[in-house]
């Protein structure tokens, strides 16, 4: 079913469900008002069964849930190599490290160098902006980082979605391999950041408002429990999801933008506000139940950093160029991985203003 939704384009429409996911999709078309419920389905994922709600409001009261009833479902062990940053924690422990953490984004959100972050966003890409205002380090090391992570996101999906055999993960098998070099070359390179951050302390330097200096400052403290590989796993996570998602939020803008011309200047006009304007307004960022950062009463650390750092890029491009659709652009909304991505790219005609 998907290999036949996915091997041709769609028309230029925001109804992408049939396309994107169309066994649930069929699901949930199949299966309205059951027992005069609600839109409820259940699909079997192996041994497990799985409630497919598309109710609006039993959707709202799920996601507003914060009694802990309603948790990520299981998933194949070997997805944990990707990070076991504060995404994966549940409870006590991940409120405690997403309070560790929140702070960092507020100081890079907020950071002098706002414009330059801008800037170079807009020429050096995401990548820029996650090495050097969360890390301090440089466009190359986080380019390489980005590169295994991305090609670890692709091997792990893989895994998630096949039959999972328990101790399958320990067989040497080709695959198996090269997760667990990617993940050991990943570490490598972060602890060697992380070191390098702890050399400068130790003669007088200090540790800074990025993301890893908040975090080695609070590794210190006598009443953490942190060590360094927590700190490892909360740059995995950061690396991660902040490249990719930001970067497809973005192609996704230009695409829309580019299927409604008109709103582009409109948009432009906007930014001209958020630039005239202190940023501070922007700080609470969107409502928490704005989905894509969130799950449920979970929502995103990152989330207003990601926000500012995709207004800054879109500003950019607003301010010297208006665009539309190259005639080759096909409109093919597919996931093989977590991020919704344009399956043939997105080709589009630049007109500098």
């Amino acid at each position: 079913m998907m290999t036949e939704a996915w091997s041709k384009p769609m028309a230029l429409s925001h109804q992408i469900a049939p396309r994107v996911n169309p066994f649930y999709h069929q699901m949930v078309q199949n299966h309205v008002d059951v027992c005069n419920v609600g839109k409820i389905s259940v699909a079997w994922i192996e041994t497990r069964p799985r409630l497919i709600v598309a109710d609006p409001e039993l959707m709202r009261l799920i996601l507003v849930d914060k009694q802990g009833h309603f948790r990520k479902p299981p998933v194949n062990p070997l997805v944990d190599v990707l990070t076991l940053g504060v995404s994966t924690l549940e409870r006590q422990k991940w409120a405690k490290r997403r309070k560790l953490i929140s702070p960092a984004f507020h100081h890079i959100q907020f950071s002098p160098n706002l414009r330059d972050i801008g800037v170079n966003c807009f020429i050096e890409g995401g990548d820029y902006v996650i090495a050097r205002s969360a890390f301090g380090s440089s466009l190359e090391e986080g380019k390489k980082i980005f590169e295994l992570q991305q090609e670890q996101v692709v091997l792990l999906i893989e895994a998630s979605q096949a039959l999972y055999v328990r101790g399958l993960r320990f067989l040497p098998t080709k695959k198996n391999k090269r997760r667990y070099e990617i993940d050991n070359e990943i570490k490598c390179m972060l602890r060697n950041m992380i070191q390098k951050k702890e050399v400068t302390v130790h003669y007088g330097e200090p540790f800074g408002d990025d993301l890893l200096g908040l975090l080695l400052r609070c590794k210190g403290e006598l009443d953490n429990e942190m060590r360094t590989e927590d700190v490892i796993e909360e740059c995995k996570l950061f690396y991660f999801a902040g490249q990719e998602t930001t970067a497809n939020w973005l192609t996704w803008t230009i695409i829309v933008l580019s299927m409604h011309p008109n709103w582009q200047d409109k948009v432009f006009a906007l930014q001209n506000i958020f630039f005239t304007n202190k940023p501070e307004r922007f700080s609470e960022g969107v409502p928490k139940a704005f989905f894509p950062f969130g799950w449920g009463p979970r929502f995103c650390s990152g989330q207003s950093f990601a926000m500012l750092e995709a207004k800054l890029a879109l500003a950019m491009i607003l301010q010297n160029f208006s665009f539309e659709l190259s005639p080759p652009y096909m409109h093919a909304p597919y996931t093989t991985t977590i991020t919704l991505k344009p399956q043939h790219g997105a080709p589009v005609i630049l007109h500098q203003l």
